[in-house]
């Protein structure tokens, strides 16, 4: 199986590796660059969601070769609460939508999210999420990698690449399930 992963970030490409590896698929990851059409940071499940779908079509569009689309993206989720002491009400999540060439569906889960600190999120919401992120807020601040915040949050025990991992696992899994 040929896999288009719709983005050239190592962090996705190698999350969809890990996640073959694991269920013993017999597969290759080609990173394919991807229009989201949606803001640089997704607010909200169904902007992330539309930004992953987005992704996964043009990746299968753009890779003739590939049987499948694999398209994730990271967006903030508002938790609708804060704890007060830390001001945490936004969790960013990756959402992973998979598309297939020959299989009508689509197949979604998500990954492991992290909280971020609302003085990120709402710097990049004054500046304007169309092109500012709480991830690149958050770099500014600390010093870390822009792309990312789960090392930071994790103390380098997890990477993004390990958090995006078990969505990409379940979506590849539900897919196999559904079509063999």
């Amino acid at each position: 199986m040929k896999i288009a992963v719709a983005s050239k970030s190592e962090h996705k490409i190698s999350a969809v590796r890990m996640a073959y590896q694991c269920l013993g698929i017999d597969a290759e990851a080609i990173g394919v660059a991807a229009r989201s059409m949606i803001d640089e940071q997704p607010y909200g499940m169904e902007a992330t969601q539309r930004g992953a779908t987005y992704r996964a079509r043009d990746a299968l569009g753009k890779a003739p070769d590939c049987d499948i689309a694999i398209g994730i993206e990271n967006g903030l989720v508002y938790s609708g609460a804060s704890n007060g002491q830390s001001g945490i009400a936004h969790f960013d999540i990756p959402v992973i939508a998979l598309v297939s060439r020959t299989h009508i569906g689509r197949w979604y889960a998500i990954g492991a999210g992290h909280a971020v600190p609302d003085v990120y999120v709402g710097r990049a919401m004054a500046e304007g999420f169309i092109r500012r992120t709480a991830g690149a807020e958050l770099a500014e601040s600390v010093n870390c990698s822009d792309s990312d915040g789960t090392a930071h949050f994790t103390r380098n025990a997890f990477r993004r690449a390990d958090a995006i991992f078990p969505g990409v696992v379940i979506a590849l899994a539900q897919f196999l399930a559904d079509t063999q």
